[in-house]
């Protein structure tokens, strides 16, 4: 545990379960509101969220799960790479499709299906500036050859 969050007035665990639960209810100032960097370093958080996280019927619990791996700090192993994957494939709600593309984007998996779960993302104003952000750190060869080709769709 790092100084910083070892002084925090709760511990990380609390800290997250309240963001569970503003997540399941869509309290998305709350989720949103910077208490989440505070528990992204925790691994067991992480584990968490693409385990348990992501098979919740509710939603917004598995957009909640996908976006704590988007901004957590952990490394992903291999198992977790492929349920992000598969999100991002087949999940039924477009919000956690683009955010766990955001997720493996954000840890420098930077495949074709990855980069285009995010140019499809340009279509949700809500998270438009997320992908173009995302989008900006590609080399240009690259930037050229999906907005080439995807302009003659």
């Amino acid at each position: 545990m790092t100084k910083e969050s070892s002084s925090s007035a709760e511990p990380p665990e609390v800290i997250f379960n309240g963001l569970i639960n503003a997540a399941k209810r869509g309290d998305w100032s709350f989720v949103d509101q910077g208490m989440m960097p505070k528990v992204c370093e925790h691994p067991q958080l992480l584990e968490w969220a693409l385990r348990y996280g992501i098979k919740s019927e509710n939603s917004n619990l598995r957009d909640f799960s996908v976006s704590f791996a988007e901004k957590s700090t952990c490394k992903f192993n291999s198992e977790q790479v492929d349920v992000l994957k598969n999100l991002m494939q087949k999940d039924r709600n477009c919000d956690v499709r683009h955010r766990a593309g955001f997720a493996l984007f954000n840890h420098n998996i930077r495949s074709d299906d990855v980069i285009r779960v995010i140019i499809d993302a340009l279509k949700d104003p809500s998270i438009r500036g997320i992908a173009q952000g995302y989008l900006g750190q590609l080399e240009k060869p690259k930037k050229f050859f999906f907005f080439s080709r995807d302009a003659g769709n």
